[in-house]
């Protein structure tokens, strides 16, 4: 008797864990078993605890036909690897399991997803949404293709679904035969029956990958953020909405929440008590991945609680991120003329930091990671650059913000095994990358250049 796909895969997965390298593999971010982790699907407290589903290639850290990876946690922070959720075994999703998102439906855990007939690598044609429901919120039995792209829509993907005022509504994203992207809006009596009542033109940009869709209170917020996103350029109150007649849903773009290639797909969920949390790919498509040798790939960022301030998206650390505090200690304030040296191995490491910009009077000053990372304030130029060079793998990419202003800045860092983000004055800005420090080269250092930086206060963490 042959194996189901699912559980050849569960096997096979499991095998690839036994011989996974590690030199790279985080502390307390979440990443595959093993294997390579793709976008993220879906975040949602259903029972007692978070669940969180990705695109997922089981076999192999190098891309492939996608599965739905699934893990759960009570906390953000300590995650458990579930059986895989879906794999592509039937006609309509042979391709691939593609994107989608999860639901709960009356205390049942359901997913609906984007079912590839053929290789995305072949063409994108051929998709359909598909059910996929679960009795005790770990095992999934397909129902089937529930719906089907309407006449003239080339491509149809990406669901997004919410309950509000006694019926469900779902947002797909689909391109024309035309080549035009459509956002298409439909309404359901039940998560198998569906009525296509408006569509407007997509604010989507294909090259920004998915879109994280807050559906609340009659307001389709999506926000977006990928390779070449200006937040600088953008005022979410500024920006026209754009504006379904048939069912009043509007739908209306915000700046992209973070900076930098390694921070794509990102999407939320509401917490048990109100809090808006957000979660993103850490892995640029296209980009070196040093550890696909080691036998995984992809990685997602720290939880952020995300809220609204002034026409701009704050967002900081979710509160839970303290808990992973283990050793805390006050790092000496006072004037830094050269390079002091705050841990020797820094591998899950929290800093906080406070400069006092308005009486340093270094060329340059900041933080560096071994001989590769440096986050730099160069007051001068008027920039906070994030830089990673060789043997990190990134040379000649900077990732640089204007500095703020004001007579201090506030620098909170994750450092993580191969991990670096930095939430700047309270989540105004945010910086993330990856990164690969080579063997025992992780000494951290606050560092001065060329004159003395005034360090007000700063406090340093073990984590785990």
């Amino acid at each position: 008797m042959s194996l189901s796909p699912l559980y050849a895969a569960q096997i096979a997965l499991t095998k690839q864990m036994i011989h996974r390298g590690n030199a790279f593999y985080p502390r307390y971010h979440l990443t595959p078993p093993a294997g390579r982790m793709g976008v993220p699907h879906s975040l949602l407290w259903f029972g007692d605890r978070y669940h969180f589903f990705y695109q997922h290639n089981p076999l192999s850290a190098n891309p492939g036909r996608m599965y739905w990876g699934h893990a759960t946690s009570t906390d953000l922070l300590r995650w458990f690897h579930e059986p895989l959720a879906l794999a592509p075994d039937t006609e309509a999703d042979i391709g691939g399991c593609s994107s989608g998102c999860a639901i709960n439906d009356n205390g049942h855990l359901s997913l609906i997803y984007t079912g590839q007939k053929t290789s995305p690598c072949q063409s994108m044609a051929g998709q359909s949404l598909c059910l996929a429901t679960s009795e005790d919120g770990a095992r999934f039995e397909k129902q089937g293709v529930i719906l089907s792209p309407p006449t003239g829509i080339a491509e149809f993907r990406d669901p997004e679904v919410c309950f509000r005022a006694g019926q469900w509504w779902m947002v797909v994203n689909g391109r024309s035969d035309q080549n035009t992207e459509h956002c298409l809006i439909y309404r359901g009596n039940s998560l198998t029956d569906w009525t296509l009542v408006g569509s407007t033109l997509s604010v989507r940009s294909p090259v920004r990958g998915y879109a994280d869709r807050f559906i609340e209170d009659q307001l389709l917020l999506l926000t977006a953020s990928g390779p070449g996103d200006d937040p600088d350029g953008l005022d979410p109150r500024q920006i026209s909405p754009i504006g379904s007649e048939e069912t009043h849903h509007y739908i209306k773009t915000v700046p992209p929440v973070s900076r930098g290639q390694d921070f794509s797909a990102p999407l939320s969920c509401l917490t048990p008590d109100g809090r808006r949390i957000l979660i993103a790919s850490m892995q640029t498509p296209g980009a070196a991945i040093p550890t696909l040798p080691q036998g995984w790939a992809g990685y997602m960022s720290l939880p952020r609680e995300l809220t609204g301030s002034g026409g701009k998206w704050l967002q900081q650390p979710a509160r839970e991120v303290r808990n992973l505090r283990r050793q805390t200690h006050s790092l000496q304030a006072g004037r830094i003329s050269a390079h002091c040296v705050i841990h020797d191995n820094a591998l899950a490491i929290e800093a906080e930091l406070c400069w006092d910009t308005e009486h340093s009077d270094a060329k340059t000053y900041g933080l560096q990671l071994g001989s590769g990372t440096t986050l730099m304030i160069d007051q001068q130029a008027g920039w906070l650059t994030l830089y990673r060079s060789p043997p990190d793998e990134h040379p000649n990419d900077p990732q640089r913000i204007p500095l703020p202003t004001g007579s201090c800045i506030t620098l909170r860092v994750f450092i993580d095994i191969s991990s670096l983000e930095v939430f700047i004055n309270d989540g105004g800005q945010v910086l993330s990358a990856r990164i690969y420090p080579g063997e025992n080269d992780r000494k951290l250092s606050l560092y001065a250049a060329e004159g003395e930086a005034l360090l007000i206060r700063g406090e340093l963490s073990e984590l785990s």
